[in-house]
């Protein structure tokens, strides 16, 4: 799922991170809501945050993706195939994924394989969206409008951004939300901005307590 993979220096891990990283100044915590019955959508699969304590349906054609079996040398046939068309190690790719909680990835479509990830962050209460864009613009990210978001979990903040990585135009959709056990950065990232739209969309509105 992080296609464009270069180790560390993965521009869509890097995005993650950065998100995560958002400060917030905001006077009011964002505590989750009680526990929705949030419907799966047809098409659909879920995508489970063990640890954070929330799930989020993903396209039913995604996978998840294990670092650790990776890392042990398991076998995944779209993470090969990734690694052959984007000329990455394994190794690189395992290490990009360091933080990550939970990463599905879809399909490799053209060289980029479209993804969901989940980093757990340390905030307190929700930032205002504008804190996350300033954070992912001083990775290089071109912003789009912050805006507030609803789940079934509570609140929500959301930013649409733009990141280029080896002539790919990655379209990302950064998402920050208290779960069940703390505040965590999902997000989406795809080459198309419909599609990204749509993910993220999906995830906005089933987000709950697994």
């Amino acid at each position: 799922g992080l296609a464009g993979c270069t180790g560390s220096d993965d521009p869509v891990a890097t995005a993650s991170r950065a998100a995560s990283s958002a400060s917030a100044t905001s006077s009011a915590p964002a505590s989750p809501s009680p526990a929705a019955s949030v419907e799966l959508p047809s098409g659909s699969q879920w995508a489970t945050a063990t640890d954070s304590g929330l799930r989020f349906a993903v396209p039913d054609t995604w996978q998840p993706i294990d670092a650790e079996a990776l890392a042990s040398g398991g076998s995944n046939a779209s993470v090969d195939q990734l690694l052959e068309t984007m000329g990455v190690t394994r190794e690189e790719f395992v290490a990009s994924m360091q933080g990550m909680e939970l990463m599905v990835m879809g399909p490799v479509e053209g060289g980029f394989a479209p993804s969901v990830n989940v980093v757990p962050n340390a905030l307190s209460e929700l930032p205002p969206a504008s804190n996350l864009a300033s954070e992912l613009g001083s990775i290089g990210a071109t912003t789009g409008t912050p805006s507030d978001a609803t789940t079934p979990l509570g609140p929500a903040i959301l930013v649409p951004y733009s990141l280029t990585s080896n002539e790919l135009d990655i379209k990302g959709r950064s998402i920050v939300v208290g779960g069940p056990n703390g505040f965590v950065t999902i997000t989406v990232s795809h080459v198309d901005d419909e599609a990204a739209d749509a993910v993220a969309a999906t995830v906005l509105e089933t987000l709950s307590a697994s």
